[in-house]
């Protein structure tokens, strides 16, 4: 998010210092934070999208039938892990079984 992001750490910061418990930001201010909100979770999705397809791909389905190379499958598998990993933690790893 970048200096919108520091712009508002830095006014919270100064209002807690200062003893409040709100701060004011302009109608622009606002918007662009939401656009920033938007374009993140737009892209967080898009990764996790991302995972879950690399963590459903199997060595031996269409899209990966010419792979011959057993260190590339192994390095492939690995980043599937990766991906499980990542979306366990993202909450988006289908149940077992």
């Amino acid at each position: 998010m970048g200096s919108i992001h520091n712009d508002l750490v830095t006014w919270a910061g100064r209002a807690r210092r200062n003893g409040r418990d709100a701060i004011s930001i302009t109608i622009d201010t606002a918007e662009k934070a939401a656009e920033l909100i938007v374009q993140q979770a737009t892209e967080i999705e898009a990764l996790v999208f991302a995972l879950q397809g690399i963590r459903d791909a199997h060595p031996t389905g269409s899209s990966w039938t010419h792979m011959t190379d057993g260190t590339w499958r192994e390095a492939c598998r690995d980043f599937q892990r990766i991906a499980r990993h990542a979306l366990l933690g993202h909450g988006k790893e289908p149940a077992s079984g």
